[in-house]
């Protein structure tokens, strides 16, 4: 079952991985319209398959409202902070600053002992992702504090919203009413902000549904159970190859050049992951955090 659910916690990684190149299809959809479709299309996940298995379709919560207000706080959140900080700072500095969740991630979860090399392993593996998004153009401005403060409040979020999940006993039978209740609200918000002049046509649905049942949706059902069920010390440093993934992806369709820092970053994650999850053989092994 952990090797299961490890595996399961790294899909939702390559799905986030897939993220940039399915929104190449999505250029102009507003983001609230587009994360109220997306939550929705998810929710309904996991009703489809208990369709299939001919199982009830939906099933009683489990969660407490504290937690349901924790849950749907993160998840929204998350993607406000994201779109905020795009609205005020360049994509390269919002990217690298929301991609320190991994490494606050790694520490939150590591052992006792062990947060010192989880901080290691987090600063290398930080460094691959800026290999991968471009260091070279990546600076530091006043002009972009508050986009810098958003993308900082993404990497929170999220990391502590992981390390929740780490922790929390709710089931991932919950997870179709905390889409419903994200997609409730973004659709609130963007009905509030937004123009909803958009044509939807089937290349579009089709693209919404593809983010629905991966990045945007289904990664969601894959994080939740690899963090209660698996490594989830391994799955934390391996979350730096999501820019990685998203790279490659964007060069094998043609959408973006290879590039030698692409093998570099590859290398460097490697070594992320194993200072990370290294464990000294002379003393006593450790059980693996749950």
């Amino acid at each position: 079952m952990k090797i299961l659910a490890t595996l399961s916690g790294l899909m939702a990684i390559v799905m986030w991985g897939a993220f940039a190149l399915l929104t190449q299809k999505i250029n102009g959809m507003p983001p609230y319209l587009l994360l109220a479709m997306c939550f929705f299309f998810a929710a309904l996940i996991l009703p489809t398959l208990r369709l299939v298995s001919a199982k009830p379709l939906v099933s009683r919560p489990t969660f407490t409202w504290r937690g349901c207000l924790i849950s749907i706080s993160c998840l929204m959140f998350f993607h406000v902070f994201y779109f905020m900080a795009l609205d005020y700072a360049p994509v390269i500095q919002v990217s690298m600053i929301s991609y320190l969740w991994p490494m606050m991630l790694a520490l939150l979860v590591a052992g006792k002992g062990s947060r010192l090399q989880a901080l290691v392993g987090g600063v290398v593996g930080l460094f691959a992702v800026s290999l991968v998004l471009g260091w070279e153009h990546l600076s530091l401005s006043s002009d972009y504090a508050l986009g810098y403060l958003f993308a900082f409040g993404c990497a929170v979020t999220w990391a502590s919203y992981s390390f929740y999940l780490s922790k929390a006993n709710n089931s991932i039978d919950d997870m179709p009413w905390l889409c419903l209740g994200v997609s409730v609200i973004s659709l609130i918000i963007s009905a509030l902000t937004e123009s909803w002049a958009v044509v939807f046509d089937n290349q579009l649905i089709f693209a919404i549904a593809l983010l629905a049942l991966g990045p945007v949706g289904g990664a969601f059902y894959c994080w939740e159970f690899g963090l209660k069920r698996g490594n989830s010390s391994l799955i934390a440093s391996l979350s730096f190859s999501a820019p990685l993934i998203s790279a490659l992806l964007l060069a094998s369709f043609g959408y973006a050049q290879w590039s030698s820092n692409l093998a570099l970053a590859l290398g460097l994650l490697i070594s992320a992951s194993i200072i990370i999850n290294y464990k000294k053989s002379d003393v006593q092994k450790p059980q693996l955090v749950e």
